[in-house]
């Protein structure tokens, strides 16, 4: 049951926009052939990218789904705790950097890895630049998911997931459907939906557990780091990229900021 909910949250809040893009995007003036060059540049370019920490979040969902189990019949609120704090903050660790450094290197990534599509990459690199706001609370959503699944609880994160998806329909109806968004739209509805199954879920664990989350240790002090990765990245990017290139300049801002 993990391993659904896990694999799941991405590809049925992408249902949305096989469902509403492609009309909504005719529907303020674009032809077929543009629509289908957009959609494509959303979920063919800028998509799969997501699913690299997506992969990772899902990882430590499935790692964390045992222990919270054990702890949970053994009734040792103690090791219950520190198993619940230990997911929340491993997936700030890994969400405020990734997310951050997604949106901070988003056109510069997309020419990277496609380099012959250089005006569909640039393009595509604001759709991008949406979802990745939203990483940090996929991965809260996905760990939080395997937390609920160790609580006994799996239901409780179907039932989140499906009023996420919800809000990815509504405002990915909405802000397609604004011209200056177009498919933009649809990524910013995307993130919406991420942002809502990740608060949910750590809502519910919150209240299941009644465990108190240590939001200076989880939350701030990766914040923090996730702030000055993104400057000292950004930095050395901008004054290197005409020096060395993109290519080298990209790769070696990733491994500064990390």
């Amino acid at each position: 049951m993990p391993v659904t909910i896990g694999i799941s949250i991405i590809p049925i809040i992408n249902i949305g926009d096989l469902l509403i893009v492609m009309n909504r995007l005719k529907a303020i003036g674009f032809t077929m052939e543009q629509a289908n060059m957009m959609y494509g540049q959303l979920t063919g370019m800028a998509g799969p990218i997501i699913n690299i920490p997506m992969a990772m979040a899902l990882s430590m969902a499935l790692a964390i789904v045992p222990a919270v189990a054990s702890a949970s019949a053994a009734g040792d609120k103690e090791l219950l705790s520190k198993n619940i704090g230990l997911g929340f903050r491993t997936a700030m660790i890994v969400g405020v950097p990734t997310s951050l450094g997604l949106i901070l290197l988003a056109e510069p990534i997309m020419l990277l890895l496609y380099p012959m599509e250089k005006e569909s990459a640039i393009y595509a690199s604001g759709s991008l630049a949406f979802l990745a706001a939203g990483v940090i609370f996929l991965c809260v959503a996905q760990t939080m998911a395997g937390i609920l699944q160790g609580l006994g609880r799996p239901g409780t994160a179907v039932f989140t997931l499906g009023v996420s998806f919800l809000v990815k329909i509504i405002f990915t109806w909405i802000l397609t459907g604004v011209e200056t968004l177009n498919i933009e739209g649809a990524a910013l509805g995307s993130s919406l939906a991420f942002f809502t199954v990740g608060i949910l879920n750590y809502y519910m664990v919150k209240r299941i557990s009644g465990f108190a989350f240590e939001w200076r240790v989880s939350a701030v002090k990766p914040i923090i780091s996730g702030i000055a990765m993104f400057i000292a990245a950004g930095i050395f990017y901008n004054v290197f990229d005409g020096i060395i290139g993109n290519a080298p300049s990209v790769l070696l801002a990733v491994l500064l900021g990390a």
